[in-house]
């Protein structure tokens, strides 16, 4: 019997000058061979979308790292109900006669909010104004400024509105600044048939202060300039009364 002899390392060592025949054996090398090639060739078609598919998820988880995300823009604070507002105070600064008068967005992180106080004992009322800012997801207060105005009676009342009640105006600064970088003034009057004060500076440029027609109260943000500079009077605009 001759010996097995591999089929492509004879025809590596001889030269193939004549036909030969082929053994079964050979057959089977032949065979074989050509099974591994089309293995290989399977092997190439599912590694190379494999390996398409595991850079795309790691684009993916690149782009989804903290770092690459993009910063979330700051979300308002939300004006809670006046009876929000109203527990939120009275948890620092306690007070059964406290009423809102006026809440305002003043910025992102800041609400503006003006209150009543009856003060019996002293028969005054006080006009506060402060702020409630969020710290921690919870609202806080601080109280900023504030103006009194003695109580008036009926009679009181009758006899100024005869005369025309245009020295009873108060006010003060507070130290509190809106968005746009301008100082707070508040002040009371209590005119009945005006809805405005002018406030006019050194330059005669007017501002227009809001008066709150619920109450004695009137407010107004200014530019930063010395309190000197600006006189205050009633607008001549009139309230209707319906």
């Amino acid at each position: 019997m001759m010996p097995v002899t591999n089929f492509e390392d004879s025809l590596r060592r001889e030269p193939y000058t004549e036909p030969r025949r082929v053994t079964g054996q050979q057959i089977e090398q032949i065979k074989e061979r050509v099974a591994q090639g089309e293995r290989k060739k399977f092997h190439f078609k599912w590694v190379i979308p494999v390996l398409l598919s595991l850079t795309v998820l790691s684009g993916v988880s690149w782009f989804n790292l903290p770092f690459m995300q993009l910063p979330k823009a700051a979300e308002s604070i939300k004006m809670p109900s006046d009876e929000r507002t109203l527990r939120i105070i009275n948890k620092f600064d306690p007070d059964k006669t406290r009423s809102i008068i006026h809440q305002e967005l003043l910025n992102n992180r800041e609400i503006l909010v003006l209150t009543k106080v009856i003060k019996s004992d002293e028969k005054t009322t006080l006009w506060e104004a402060g702020v409630l800012n969020e710290e921690d997801d919870s609202l806080r207060w601080l109280k900023k400024g504030e103006v009194t105005t003695p109580f008036i009676s009926r009679e009181q009342y009758a006899k100024l509105a005869e005369k025309g009640i245009t020295d009873t105006l108060t006010h003060a600064f507070v130290p509190l600044r809106d968005a746009n970088g301008r100082t707070l003034v508040i002040g009371t009057s209590i005119d009945p048939h005006t809805n405005s004060i002018d406030i006019t500076d050194s330059n005669n440029n007017v501002y227009k202060a809001k008066k709150i027609q619920t109450s004695f109260l009137w407010y107004a943000f200014l530019p930063e300039k010395q309190k000197s500079e600006y006189r205050y009077e009633p607008s001549r605009e009139v309230v209707t009364r319906k």
